[in-house]
């Protein structure tokens, strides 16, 4: 049964954890043929907190609607997180908070691989990425960061 598969506890040996996370997140754009991933967040749970969830949305009780409030934590609460990219290959990138690796599917044994076994953000990239869709409503100096970035008016003095 699909609901006890999603109802089911983790516990690992030093306690029993949360997990939240998006299980097809861009899932909007599959029309257009670009690649979608699932996106993971694992919290610890409180050890005081039984945590059930009947699963009708509708009719939950006190004790419910406490372990369902355990995933609206912030995010330096975490203890791992990651995605995992479904693409030509798939791709598990994972953290728990010291550093982020990456894995590779390897399809042939069923197992995933360590590829990418420290990944970082570079310190100046050549590009940036934003929604400037909705420009209209980030606050000015916002707006004005973004403006100074595309006509050369950056740090780097070039336009990107």
């Amino acid at each position: 049964d699909l609901n006890d598969e999603f109802n089911t506890k983790v516990v690992g040996e030093s306690g029993s954890y949360i997990c939240v996370f998006d299980p097809l997140d861009g899932s909007s754009n599959v029309d257009a043929g670009v690649p979608v991933g699932t996106i993971f967040g694992i919290f610890k749970e409180d050890p005081d907190a039984e945590c059930i969830v009947s699963g009708d949305s509708d009719k939950l009780d006190d004790s419910e609607i406490a372990c369902l409030t355990q995933t609206l934590q912030p995010g330096k609460n975490l203890v791992a997180a990651g995605y995992c990219f479904y693409s030509a290959a798939t791709e598990l990138v994972v953290t728990f908070g010291h550093g982020v690796a990456g894995f590779t599917l390897d399809t042939d044994i069923g197992d995933y691989k360590l590829t990418r076994p420290s990944i970082e953000i570079p310190k100046r990239g050549k590009i940036y990425s934003c929604n400037q869709a909705n420009m209209t409503q980030w606050d000015k100096p916002m707006q004005e960061y973004i403006s100074d970035l595309q006509d050369g008016r950056g740090q780097t003095g070039t336009p990107y």
